[in-house]
């Protein structure tokens, strides 16, 4: 079983934007800025998407990512 920590969910939430853009959210995320942040997404945003806000984007990729840990959680994987 896996401890519940922040970086355990950071990687989650990392994982989860590889299935909604081209690159997944790099290492250093949580060190940039929200300007730098946009950035990323805005150049790194998956075909189907790119007409969305990207602030509605991180919504989806957020959602994806407490949707899983809720799962993991409900499974037993992690506490």
């Amino acid at each position: 079983m896996i401890k519940m920590t922040d970086d355990v969910e950071f990687e989650v939430l990392q994982h989860m934007s590889g299935n909604f853009l081209c690159e997944k959210f790099p290492d250093n995320w949580r060190d940039m800025n929200d300007d730098e942040q946009m950035e990323f997404m805005e150049e790194n945003v998956w075909e189907p998407l790119e007409n969305l806000l990207t602030s509605e984007v991180y919504q989806i990729i957020d959602n994806a990512a407490a949707n899983a840990i809720q799962f993991m959680t409900k499974k037993g994987l992690i506490r």
